[in-house]
């Protein structure tokens, strides 16, 4: 019940973490299985954690394929680094959901 109603949604995943990302789909599944519309939502894909370099488990390409795949957006950020990118995150799917509502 709490995805009702939803006009965006924002997946985040671990970069650093291969599990996180294979739960990813699952996550996906449930959400639009759980939205009103999902055709009417914008879902935005965020691998987290992109300053842990050397730790990196999960290549910008294969998170790239599977956003492509499921059709959404994909950003990478770093909490740890600041503001810019998550405001990025944020701003491009509040801009999507408002020009679907003009």
């Amino acid at each position: 019940d709490s995805y009702k109603g939803a006009a965006g949604c924002i997946v985040m995943f671990a970069l650093n973490d291969k599990k996180t990302f294979e739960a990813v789909p699952n996550w996906l599944a449930e959400f639009r299985r759980n939205v009103l519309d999902s055709k009417g939502v914008f879902v935005s894909l965020v691998g987290n954690k992109s300053d842990l370099v050397d730790e990196r488990e999960v290549s910008y390409d294969e998170a790239k394929a599977l956003a492509d795949r499921e059709n959404i957006d994909y950003y990478e950020t770093s909490a740890l680094l600041g503001g810019k990118e998550i405001d990025e995150v944020f701003y491009r799917l509040v801009e999507k959901i408002l020009a679907a509502r003009e």
